[in-house]
């Protein structure tokens, strides 16, 4: 019995998949041939990363994640990258919750985040597709974008310069 069954830049057409407990797609393409579709008849979470799903049949307890491998570059109006820029992607669709947070390197990049397109629970599909990047850094306005991700995607933000620090009164 396999625990997990992996492909890797495949073509697969018309298959039917089990017994495995698991099956992790990556970079591949499935779609249904002529006379047959694709079809997952093992229980578990199934994942389908970077890869085209076209008219995919999957049992009742099974759980199957489209994903899309998504970068991130955040640079200043200066177009200089923005290093040490906190990054934070998160789901409209699922009360805001956070799928990501981390900071940009000295490049002011971030490289391959998994986001997921759609969750299918037997005939049952949610889509995660609504997002907002939020890019933050001190000396910066905060900058905030809407995307949707159906596919491989590299996304640009930019941080505007922000007020000025000193000392001031007010009387």
């Amino acid at each position: 019995l396999f625990r997990r069954v992996n492909f890797s830049n495949n073509i697969v057409y018309g298959a039917n998949f089990g017994p495995a407990s698991t099956y992790y797609l990556d970079n591949s393409y499935l779609a249904e041939n002529k006379d047959a579709q694709l079809r997952i008849a093992t229980s578990g979470l199934h994942t389908a990363l970077n890869s085209t799903v076209s008219n995919v049949s999957i049992c009742a307890a099974c759980n199957l994640s489209v994903q899309w491998k998504v970068s991130v570059s955040v640079n200043q109006t200066n177009r200089n990258a923005a290093s040490s820029a906190n990054v934070q992607l998160y789901s409209r669709n699922f009360a805001n919750t956070s799928n990501f947070t981390n900071v940009t390197g000295s490049s002011g990049y971030i490289r391959y985040l998994n986001v997921t397109e759609y969750y299918q629970y037997g005939t049952t599909f949610v889509w995660a597709t609504n997002y907002t990047l939020n890019a933050s850094k001190e000396g910066f306005y905060n900058a905030t974008k809407s995307l949707n991700f159906t596919g491989p995607n590299e996304t640009f933000i930019t941080l505007s310069s922000g007020p000025e620090y000193g000392y001031f009164e007010i009387n």
